[in-house]
């Protein structure tokens, strides 16, 4: 994702009297992303933003000009998406035409996803800057104390506070104390735990490797107890995995290079995990999400799990459908087919067919390419560019994260935060 360097307003030419600057608009969108309550009114305040984000980039694009260096990343963007968004129409067109499926207002608000997706990274390429790099982070780490905040009034009656929170704002949510036993699913600000464990994947990665804030670790230890209490064990794997990258990188920089601050914090993270280790080991091997997994393992395999069983035999429901129209998918059908799946690979295949998914698969590979090229030079920068792309891929395994508007535009704000990083 290439992201265009704006001037400070410190930098910039002195606005002309009485002419106020306003800030970039993007900021707002940060903000929203995280914090709107999407799935409300059964998902369509989701579709109102996903919309007025649409209205805002088109506005912003035919009226404020980009920066030179934009300009070829936005044309390749447009290409690669104006040819998505033609054949998700061709798969709706021949699905309708020759598979009979039933259809929707759903599925007519579906047909235009590539276009607002097109309209919000090619805002995004050409209007991201070091305000809304700061913005991102500000609101990723409020996110992460406004969950720990909802689990408190989740497990304590506060008056008012549990009523509005627990009895409306989410109670439509996935959030639940008693389904687990003692473990909290935390969901909030989202309306799916496994949702929330991708945006603290996500979190975790900024602040593991691009964060300079102060209160860094303070942060980190909140990201990953907010990680743990969503209960999703994929964003526990990916977050692992961040973890042993950040630890190989750490070790490299203050053990091998000699740098002292690399060094003093691997230190004073060591000490934490001595401290803390075993109550940590502990208080996770009891959880009934860990507890699953374990016994499963020793009946034979994860296929035994029951969540894991339900997965599989769904994606075996979804290859049956791929299998019956391979090439071109079967479109938005929101009606028909399958309306999830916990697999975002099998859900592009299902609804763009092998063409569409071809298209998208470059477009993100092209993507990671430049992530990673952009770091070179930089080894604290490739490897967490490397880790984003790395935990992204693992969790899309488990779930369809990128079919969500706010979790699609949270992805790309975190990789056009990556590429400003190095400017």
């Amino acid at each position: 994702m290439m992201t265009a360097s704006r001037p400070s307003a410190s930098s910039g030419p002195v606005s002309a009297p009485g002419v106020v600057r306003l800030p970039n608009p993007m900021i707002l969108i940060v903000w929203l992303t995280i914090f709107i309550p999407g799935h409300l009114f059964d998902w369509w305040i989701e579709r109102a933003f996903s919309a007025a984000v649409f209205a805002v980039a088109c506005m912003v694009l035919m009226t404020k000009p980009s920066p030179w260096e934009a300009r070829k990343p936005s044309r390749q963007a447009s290409v690669l998406f104006f040819m998505i968004q033609f054949l998700y129409v061709a798969s709706y067109v021949f699905s309708v035409a020759f598979n009979g499926i039933q259809t929707g207002p759903r599925d007519y608000f579906e047909l235009g996803r590539f276009l607002i997706l097109w309209a919000f990274v090619v805002y995004v390429i050409r209007h991201f800057d070091a305000r809304v790099r700061s913005a991102m982070e500000s609101a990723m780490t409020a996110s992460l104390y406004f969950s720990l905040f909802v689990l408190v009034v989740y497990q304590r009656s506060i008056p008012l506070l549990t009523t509005f929170f627990k009895g409306w704002l989410y109670a439509g949510t996935k959030t639940s104390a008693a389904e687990f036993g003692w473990q909290q699913r935390l969901a909030a600000p989202f309306e799916n735990p496994n949702f929330l464990g991708f945006v603290g994947t996500l979190t975790m990665c900024h602040l593991l490797f691009f964060s300079k804030s102060r209160l860094r670790l303070a942060h980190i230890a909140a990201a990953l107890l907010v990680i743990f209490y969503t209960g999703s064990r994929t964003a526990w794997a990916a977050t692992g995995l961040l973890l042993a990258i950040a630890l190989a990188v750490y070790c490299y920089q203050g053990l091998v290079r000699l740098k002292m601050k690399f060094a003093l914090q691997l230190s004073l993270v060591l000490l934490c995990l001595v401290l803390s280790g075993p109550w940590l080991f502990a208080r996770v091997m009891a959880s009934s999400r860990v507890v699953r997994v374990v016994s499963a393992l020793g009946r034979g395999g994860l296929q035994e799990e029951a969540n894991a069983a339900e997965r599989l035999a769904q994606a075996r429901e979804a290859l049956i459908f791929i299998g019956r129209s391979p090439v071109f998918g079967w479109g938005p059908s929101k009606y028909e087919t399958m309306a999830y799946v916990d697999n975002q690979y099998l859900l592009w295949m299902l609804r763009n067919g092998a063409l569409g998914t071809g298209l998208i698969l470059i477009g993100l590979a092209l993507a990671g390419w430049r992530l990673l090229r952009s770091a070179r030079g930089d080894v604290m920068r490739w490897a967490g560019s490397a880790g984003f792309l790395a935990s992204v891929g693992l969790m899309l395994l488990a779930g369809q994260f990128l079919d969500n508007f706010r979790l699609f535009f949270l992805t790309a704000f975190m990789a056009a935060s990556i590429h400003e990083a190095g400017r």
